[in-house]
């Protein structure tokens, strides 16, 4: 049974504030590690930013940053799995900054995420960054990492980006909305800065606009411009590359598995 029970903390930089009973003394360390790393964000950046990365062996942690406030929601892998889309967990449960002591723990009600519709991607690609949106979702479905130079406009790329996304990229792609450096190693950020030259390993918005369109991309528009909700359906559902690699090789084993067995087997038939 998948555990729907979300834990929170907040923290004043590294210093714990308030947390929920079942986020343990253990998992406090983790989260004032990740908010050494991703440091406060300052005066004249974003008033609310969101970042995700991974808490521990089998959590994921959705983090909430305003100024040098951390807010830590905690939930585990198999549920974010299902979900896969932290912006919209976020909103389901608003931040109190100004808590001390004891936080509730929260829950997921037992029903997922209203499907994407051909509707809403229709008009999120009409907006005018069509282009860039369906190129950073095939950069990202092809492995690549992005950076963004941050602006007023970024979360709405960011979020736009998201939308495309199929979900086992969603699953596995670590994102923030703004960031000053990149030392938590995100695959899609908005960074304050870009160092002149670039982000090494990264894609900027002029190299994401030249990215050579492939399947999952024309599949994609194709599905959308002429209204193929099953098809969008199954583009959406798809497996990632790691996933494919690593369901080939389970067959590899189960087929060097039987074919052992039968030679086992058929020597013991002869005895």
């Amino acid at each position: 049974m998948t555990d729907l029970v979300l834990t929170q903390a907040l923290f004043e930089n590294d210093l714990l504030l308030a947390r929920s009973d079942a986020f343990p003394d253990p998992s406090q360390e983790i989260a004032a590690d990740l908010a050494r790393k991703f440091g406060p964000v300052p005066a004249d950046g974003p008033t609310d930013v969101l970042f995700v990365q991974p808490f521990g062996k089998d959590r994921l942690a959705i983090v909430r940053v305003r100024g040098s406030r951390f807010h830590f929601l905690i939930l585990a892998n198999e549920l974010y799995h299902l979900l896969q889309d932290p912006f919209a967990i976020a909103e389901r449960y608003p931040v109190d900054w100004a808590a001390h002591g004891i936080l509730p723990d929260l829950a997921w009600p037992p029903e997922p995420l209203a499907r994407r519709t051909i509707k809403e991607l229709d008009e999120l690609l009409k907006k005018g960054d069509g282009p860039y949106l369906l190129g950073a979702a095939q950069t990202l479905v092809d492995g690549g990492k992005i950076v963004i130079a941050f602006t007023a406009n970024s979360m709405y790329l960011i979020r736009g980006v998201w939308a495309l996304l199929p979900e086992s990229n969603r699953r596995t792609i670590r994102v923030a909305t703004f960031a000053t450096s990149n030392n938590l190693e995100f695959d899609l950020l908005a960074l304050a800065a870009i160092p002149a030259g670039g982000l090494p390993g990264y894609l900027n918005e002029d190299q994401v606009l030249e990215y050579p369109d492939s399947r999952y991309e024309r599949d994609l528009q194709i599905a959308i411009e002429h209204g193929d909700q099953r098809e969008l359906d199954r583009l959406l559902a798809r497996k990632s590359t790691q996933e494919m690699i690593r369901l080939a090789w389970k067959l590899i084993v189960v087929a060097l598995v039987v074919s052992t067995v039968v030679k086992i087997l058929n020597v013991l038939r002869i005895l």
